[in-house]
């Protein structure tokens, strides 16, 4: 193992209060443009707009539930250790490193593509009913993936950690020593 691994380093992200706030207004925002849409429906009389302004507002609604209770959720979301990865919005179960083929920036994702994802599936309601609906559009994103806008720490520390902790092989190990010895000598 890596010595940082070895030495009982852990990283753990929570959910940002800001960043969640922030996403709380925009949902609430697109609520309230609901509720304008319907009262023009209403007044109108177009049957049509009060009907998208209706999924409008429960959809957005919806949203801003799961932000108000992420809000007061201050348990770890993501943990990462010498034994694996822990993404508590999949499943509290930890996904050892050597079951994590790559790990890829996808643009607002975080994608952890896997060996055998079947191994660790979901424990959450909502991402096995994403799955269901979307399937193979989600399974794009990874067969695990991590909404980087809404925890404490930055997606670049969540790919330093998972390099840091995971076990080397010994050729990995002996390339490193290597490299810096050659460093140290240069």
């Amino acid at each position: 193992m890596s010595g940082a691994a070895a030495s009982g380093e852990v990283f753990e992200a929570y959910y940002s209060i800001p960043r969640l706030l922030l996403a709380l207004v925009g949902a609430l925002a697109f609520v309230a443009a609901a509720l304008l849409m319907a009262n023009t429906g209403l007044v109108s009389g177009s049957w049509l707009v009060v009907g998208a302004a209706v999924a409008g507002i429960s959809f957005f609604g919806f949203v801003a539930a799961i932000i108000v209770r992420r809000l007061f959720d201050r348990r770890v979301q993501i943990r990462i250790d010498a034994k694996g990865i822990m993404v508590r919005e999949w499943s509290d179960q930890v996904i050892a490193h050597r079951s994590i083929r790559r790990a890829s920036d996808m643009g607002q994702f975080v994608g952890l593509f896997l060996h055998k994802p079947e191994k660790y599936p979901t424990t959450s309601p909502m991402r096995r009913f994403l799955l269901r609906v979307g399937g193979e559009l989600q399974r794009s994103a990874g067969d695990i993936y991590i909404v980087k806008y809404q925890y404490d720490r930055r997606a670049d520390a969540i790919f330093d950690a998972l390099d840091r902790m995971r076990p080397r092989s010994a050729f990995e190990e002996e390339v490193e020593r290597r490299v810096a010895n050659a460093r140290a000598s240069s």
